[in-house]
């Protein structure tokens, strides 16, 4: 039976225009972790968390994980299968349009029809950032769910599906969702990381070498002002709202530390 109709909570819903506004220039990537459902003859899928992989790729117009990166979120939702005691798995992917529009690739469809053959209900979320409104020049957001229909000539045509926003009202998942969005600005540093080892050898010239370690540390500047300090000021507001303090605290302890460690990174590289 087809998907009808797709939930993601509200966790999952702002941690992805969080990812996807982090970057201006590449596309981001995450994996969406839930569950599939069937009430009445309604096929839907229920989104409660995600996995934000190491980008194998990282285009403007182009992002793809390694098969490694995909096999751990298909880990971490075993995980999460155990301690929830629910049928969890991975059961979409989520990447950003930066500066164009939302509708998905040809790339993007025939990646998503490759996905559905593996699991029927898997959904695919597209977000549209950073397009300005010719008439209002102000920015727009646009989101759009989909799978792939094949045609009788091997094509893809994108199938729309309806999305909503739903709260997670037990909260059963907040407390996996919170650690997550607190290990972003690592992960994200961390593909800077690579690609500056990958960029750096002792056969660079001084002037290479001192570029690649400049580059490195405008980026490590960049995340920490565009996601670590909205991040902190989220979760401060959040600790003061919700009973979940403690853990709240505890990870923004964490966050300044690593905000320490990478400030003492890039001041050493430079």
């Amino acid at each position: 039976m087809s998907l009808d109709v797709a939930y993601i909570s509200e966790d999952v819903y702002f941690s992805m225009f969080h990812l996807a506004l982090s970057n201006d220039k590449l596309e981001v990537l995450s994996m969406l972790i839930g569950e599939t459902k069937e009430e009445q003859g309604v096929k839907s899928v229920h989104v409660y968390t995600m996995v934000i992989p190491l980008r194998l790729t990282r285009q403007h117009d182009r992002v793809e994980a390694s098969p490694e990166q995909l096999f751990q979120a298909v880990t971490e939702a075993e995980k999460l299968s155990k301690y929830y005691n629910r049928e969890l798995r991975v059961i979409g992917w989520f990447h950003s349009h930066p500066h164009i529009t939302v509708w998905p690739s040809d790339v993007d469809l025939k990646t998503q029809r490759d996905m559905q053959t593996m699991e029927m209900c898997f959904v695919g979320i597209i977000a549209s950032v950073f397009c300005c409104d010719k008439k209002s020049k102000e920015n727009q957001i646009t989101l759009t769910c989909f799978q792939t229909k094949e045609s009788d000539d091997y094509s893809c045509k994108r199938v729309c599906i309806p999305l909503h926003v739903v709260p997670d009202l037990d909260n059963s998942f907040t407390n996996a969702h919170l650690k997550l969005s607190a290990k972003l600005p690592t992960i994200l540093l961390e593909e800077e990381a690579i690609k500056y080892r990958n960029n750096t050898n002792e056969a660079n010239d001084c002037l290479t070498r001192q570029f690649n370690s400049s580059v490195f540390t405008m980026s490590a500047v960049q995340i920490q002002e565009t996601l670590t300090k909205p991040l902190m000021k989220t979760l401060e507001i959040r600790s003061k709202l919700q009973q979940r303090r403690p853990l709240i605290e505890k990870m923004l302890e964490e966050m300044r530390r690593n905000q320490e460690c990478t400030n003492k990174g890039a001041e050493e590289v430079s």
